[in-house]
Formats: C-alpha cells, sequence, structure tokens
C-alpha cells in the first residue's frame, strides 16, 4: 500500500468503514434471518423468468435503498478538515477515482450479493463491472447535500433503471452499462469540492433554523461512548435481567392487567437507576462544557437534548417491558408509556440541578425512584394520570431552571477568571 493508499484509507476508508457498520449489520440480520425460510437458488431462478420491468423495478429498488444507506453514512466525512487539504492538492478527478475505490469497497460487497440474484445473461465480470458500477454515482450523490445530491441520485437512478430494463431484453448492455459507469465516475466527483464550499458557507444563524437538538443528542452520546464506555457496556445486564423476569412473569405467572402493569413500573424503575448515575460522572467529567456555550443552542433545545439523551438511554427498557407486558392491556399500557415518560422528566429535572452543586446527588435520584414507583404501584390509575399529567411540565421548568443556574454560574465563574 503506497503512501497515497494509506492517506485515502485513513481520511476516508476508516471512518466511512466505522459509520458503515451499523448499516452492514442490518443488512446481514435480515439476510441471515431470510437465509433458513428462503431457497435462494430457486429464488434466482424465479426472478430470471419474471417480466424486464418486473426485474428493473426489483433491482433498482434494493440497489437504491442500500446506496442510499451508504452515502448517509459516508457524508459526514467530507466535513473533515483533512477533505480540504486533499482539495487543495493538484489532484485530477481520475486520481480521485483511483484511491477512492479502495476506500469505499466495503460499500459495494452488499452490492455484489445484491446482483448474484440477477439474472446473469452476460459474462459475470461485464455483469458485476457494470452493474455494480452504477450504484458508485448513488451512493456518492447520497452522501452530498443540496441539488447536488438529487442531480446525482436522479441521474444514477434513471441510469440504472434504463440500463437493468436494456439488459433484460439484450445482454449486450452490460457492456453499456460498464462505459455508463466510466463516464458517470469523474461526473460524481466534482461534488465534493461543492460540499466542500456549502460547509463553509453555514453561518450559526442557519444552525439554529436547522433545529440542532439532533447535534446535540449526538454529541452527549459520543461523550458517553467515549468516557463511560464501560458504564455503557454495563446498562446491558439490568436490561437483560429485567427482560427475562418480566419474560417469566407473563410465561410461568400468566400476568395481566393492573399485575402486569406494577410489574413493569417496578422493574422500569430497577434498570433505570445506572443511568442516571452514568450522567453525574459525565457531569463531574465535563463540568462546564456540557451546556456547549459556543454552540448556538438555547437552553430550551439543550433541555430537549438531555431528554431524548436520557430515552436513548432507557428506550430499549421501555420497549422491552412494554412489549413483554403487553397482557396488561390498552389502558394500563398508555399509562406504563406515561410512567416512564414522567420517570425520565423527573431524572433530567433533578440532574440538571445537580449542575450547580458539587456534591452528587444519587441518593436522592434513588429515593425518587422508589417513592415513584410506590405511587405508580398504589394509586388508582386515573388518579396517577392526572399527577403523571401534572408533574410532566413541572418537572420539565425545573430543568429549564437548572440549565439557567448552571449557565449563570459559569458565566460568573468566566467572569472572576479573567477578574
Amino acid at each position: 500500500m503506497n503512501l497515497n493508499t494509506r492517506v485515502f484509507f485513513s481520511v476516508i476508508g476508516r471512518p466511512f468503514f466505522r459509520r458503515l457498520i451499523l448499516p452492514l449489520g442490518v443488512f446481514l440480520m435480515v439476510v441471515s434471518s431470510l437465509d433458513p425460510s428462503v431457497d435462494w437458488s430457486a429464488l434466482r431462478e424465479q426472478l430470471a423468468t419474471q417480466d424486464p420491468w418486473q426485474i428493473t423495478l426489483i433491482f433498482t429498488t434494493l440497489n437504491l435503498f442500500w446506496s442510499i444507506s451508504a452515502g448517509r453514512a459516508l457524508r459526514p466525512v467530507w466535513s473533515q478538515p483533512t477533505i480540504a487539504f486533499l482539495l487543495r492538492q493538484p489532484i485530477g478527478h481520475w486520481f480521485w477515482v483511483r484511491y477512492l475505490l479502495p476506500s469505499l469497497s466495503i460499500a459495494f460487497l452488499p452490492v455484489v450479493s445484491i446482483w448474484w440474484l440477477a439474472p446473469h445473461y452476460a459474462h459475470p465480470l461485464a455483469h458485476y463491472s457494470g452493474f455494480v458500477g452504477l450504484s458508485w454515482t448513488i451512493i456518492l450523490g447520497a452522501s452530498f447535500r443540496g441539488l447536488a445530491s438529487v442531480k446525482l441520485i436522479a441521474i444514477g437512478t434513471a441510469a440504472m433503471a434504463t440500463l437493468i430494463f436494456g439488459y433484460a431484453l439484450q445482454p449486450g448492455v452490460a457492456y453499456l452499462a460498464i462505459i455508463a459507469t466510466i463516464l458517470l465516475l469523474p461526473v460524481s466527483i466534482t461534488g465534493i469540492r461543492d460540499q466542500l464550499v456549502q460547509s463553509r458557507k453555514i453561518s450559526p444563524g442557519r444552525l439554529v433554523s436547522n433545529w440542532p437538538i439532533a447535534a446535540v443528542v449526538r454529541r452527549d452520546l459520543l461523550c458517553l461512548w467515549r468516557l463511560e464506555r464501560k458504564s455503557l457496556i454495563g446498562l446491558v445486564l439490568p436490561a437483560v435481567v429485567v427482560a427475562l423476569m418480566m419474560l417469566a412473569l407473563r410465561v410461568n405467572a400468566q400476568v395481566s392487567g393492573r399485575e402486569a402493569f406494577v410489574f413493569s413500573c417496578g422493574f422500569l424503575s430497577f434498570a433505570i437507576m445506572p443511568v442516571y448515575e452514568i450522567l453525574t460522572r459525565l457531569k463531574t467529567r465535563l463540568g462546564p462544557e456540557l451546556m456547549r456555550q459556543r454552540w448556538p443552542v438555547n437552553h430550551h433545545d439543550r433541555g430537549v437534548a438531555l431528554l431524548c439523551t436520557m430515552f436513548v438511554l432507557t428506550g430499549p427498557n421501555i420497549i422491552a417491558l412494554a412489549g413483554l407486558g403487553s397482557t396488561m392491556g390498552r389502558a394500563y399500557g398508555l399509562l406504563f408509556m406515561l410512567f416512564a415518560a414522567n420517570t425520565i422528566v423527573v431524572l433530567t429535572a433533578l440532574f440538571s440541578r445537580t449542575l450547580v452543586v458539587a456534591a452528587p446527588m444519587l441518593g436522592w435520584s434513588l429515593w425518587l425512584l422508589f417513592i415513584h414507583a410506590i405511587l405508580a404501584m398504589t394509586l388508582p390509575g386515573w388518579i396517577y394520570a392526572l399527577s403523571a399529567v401534572a408533574i410532566v411540565p413541572l418537572g420539565f421548568s425545573l430543568m429549564l431552571k437548572g440549565l439557567q443556574m448552571f449557565t449563570q454560574q459559569t458565566e460568573r465563574g468566566n467572569l472572576d477568571q479573567f477578574a
């Protein structure tokens, strides 16, 4: 591997591969789940007997779906500072093609498996070289933003559908697909420079108007993964334990109605305990950076982002308990979702208040979880529902107040430091 190949692999290949792990995992999971029930050879023979328009529709849809997923994984790569450095070098279009292909080759493996199902009327080399290569344009188009993305996806999809239809009628069209791939390669590369120009034009006002909550949540989760990776992995054990216990109660004790609701609330309170401790340690490690005052984010957006982060951390437990406790019925199911939302809001409000104090308040969080669970288990359903509906907006306002106090404390500390 020469120097240029190593540079492209480090700058583009590695981050692209890391972001492609989830789409690849979903693809492999779907294929493995279908494997015992599908005879792939028989399916391949059946597809060969379809009409040309049916073949075109099937394989265009499959390739388009995967190419867009891979392109979305590639999109963050173009915002790296090293890409701007590469674009300032005297590099031609074919140079980019030559060194991008090895870096993006992992994205073509599902495309190859999809085209294995297609009828091979021509030589396999022409078949794969032409039709697998056509997905290059769609992948790059999906990784761009704005009009360039729409244009490349439309061109790539139209070319693919036209050539697939022609290939079903005349095998020699496979060689035309190779020519189309070669012609579209340098055209698709030109969009990389345009993406760099667009990224430089982004202003703080535009970031505010584009709802930055998703970016804040993503940043929080990345910080948690980097700083508290072992603790996040430790969340799996309570989730598995409560899911197995709920499953055992459903199968062996056949719990239902309010009884299933009570057990679900108790199990959720137990499983959510480590989440607050993880957020407390995150606050200790990051300190004032937790508010990220350099970002164009107000307190309301930051509060919603904290709620979303809590839901991401507790969501698997909520979904598992709601599914395994579905025997509780529709009314108690809605009450359980209200219980989960109330728990998240109360704990997030408590966490925002701990930002202005030095000592952690883990004991208070455990007491709140315990008292909240007892109230949900003992109060009649309609009384708890009314109280929970009232507590949710109150908890959100207390959370905003805590964030405001934390911001004021941070600004006061910065002024004292400058003085």
